[in-house]
């Protein structure tokens, strides 16, 4: 998730044996030909991995402070990405062009799906997934101006997206799939980057909303995002989307950049919840919880230096920031924080560096509306932490 890399991609032996996948869904459209989730313990998280040559995940219990063993190879890619949605779990291996379902308490990757985009050289650059109620799995793929709809074991349709910045490549990243009054609605962040900048995927204007009806899988509308460059996943709590809009990472006191809150109900209305210029850096990734929400920024330095922030997600008033009452937790020396997530009571947030006992996922017991204690001994994985998510 390095500054250009990340937004071009989007972005320590394993101490457990390699993954060779061998089954996949069925490209014929058949039933799945899936593996059988193995047992495994009481966990509550899943993390995925990456060594920038391999790709791992793997469950955890937060509670615990505990990891399972793990699955790592080379088959799960080296750029991946992790999406819950409507109870289910997907690893989106963005430069295979594949998604990889995962099994619901042991992460164990089960099938394997295709997201290959005919007459495209290269990966489509798959960003998540969103479940259909149907069971269609909705991708966008931040490379072509499209969503892909999975079903059986890939494409079987596509939706073009709208082509609102003139580059032909309104730069689809997150997705969320929302009921709104009874009514299933695909959400879709736009980047809308300057694609043909001499500085690759700059963000010049605010990005935008496409938002589909799931039912007759149709473009209903977009509507202008707020701030730049809706980055990473979207968050999905107490019936709002969280939007990080990370604008430029070479600036980091941006005013049409930082944390956008969005009521699925009245898109329109969306609205910067705290602007990147309080939070003191680039947001990359943010986590909610009820009354409280924290977030992974980067300063504006070559390295992007990141640190952890804390915010009130209902007023957006600034609790620790790096302008604000001082950080969570860092800054560290570099990108080294890429992965947040809240799991029930307790803030986890990955970490790149290694140490003597692996790579590090701290945590904090979270009590009160958003008082934060770190946990004296962090959960450790065998390679670098991409991103965290609660079990569904």
């Amino acid at each position: 998730m390095l500054r250009l890399a990340t937004l071009a991609r989007r972005l320590l032996p394993p101490t457990a044996a390699a993954l060779v996948l061998s089954c996949e869904g069925s490209p014929s459209g058949d039933e799945n030909r899936c593996r059988s989730a193995s047992a495994c313990g009481a966990t509550d998280a899943l993390v995925v991995m990456s060594d920038q040559s391999s790709g791992g995940v793997s469950a955890i219990s937060a509670a615990a402070g505990s990891a399972t063993t793990g699955f790592f190879g080379v088959d799960l890619g080296a750029d991946p990405q992790l999406s819950v949605s409507r109870g289910r779990s997907f690893y989106v291996a963005r430069d295979l062009d594949a998604i990889f379902e995962l099994s619901p308490r042991c992460g164990e990757p089960l099938c394997r799906f295709s997201t290959k985009q005919d007459g495209l050289s290269g990966s489509s650059n798959p960003q998540g997934v969103g479940a259909a109620p149907d069971g269609s799995l909705w991708v966008p793929r931040f490379a072509s101006a499209t969503l892909a709809l999975l079903e059986g074991g890939g494409v079987r349709q596509t939706l073009p997206l709208p082509d609102l910045d003139g580059d032909g490549n309104p730069n689809a990243s997150g997705i969320a799939i929302v009921d709104v009054d009874g009514v299933s609605k695909a959400i879709v962040t736009l980047g809308l980057l300057d694609d043909k900048n001499a500085t690759p995927f700059r963000a010049v204007r605010p990005g935008a909303l496409a938002i589909f009806d799931v039912a007759t899988r149709t473009l209903e509308r977009t509507t202008p995002l707020a701030g730049r460059n809706p980055f990473n996943a979207v968050v999905f709590h107490g019936g709002a989307l969280f939007v990080t809009d990370a604008g430029n990472f070479d600036a980091d006191d941006e005013r049409d950049a930082g944390i956008e809150r969005v009521d699925p109900h009245h898109p329109e209305d969306a609205r910067l919840l705290i602007t990147e210029a309080t939070l003191g850096g680039s947001a990359s990734a943010v986590a909610i919880a009820d009354g409280c929400g924290a977030a992974i920024i980067a300063d504006r330095s070559k390295t992007n230096a990141t640190s952890v922030v804390t915010f009130d997600p209902e007023t957006g008033a600034p609790l620790r920031t790096a302008t604000q009452g001082g950080v969570l937790f860092g800054p560290s020396l570099d990108y080294h924080f890429w992965a947040i997530a809240f799991v029930g009571d307790k803030l986890l947030v990955g970490d790149r560096r290694r140490s003597a006992s692996g790579y590090p996922i701290h945590v904090w017991n979270k009590s009160g509306r958003c008082e934060l204690a770190p946990r004296e001994s962090p959960i450790y994985v065998a390679q670098k932490p991409v991103a965290l998510r609660a079990m569904p």
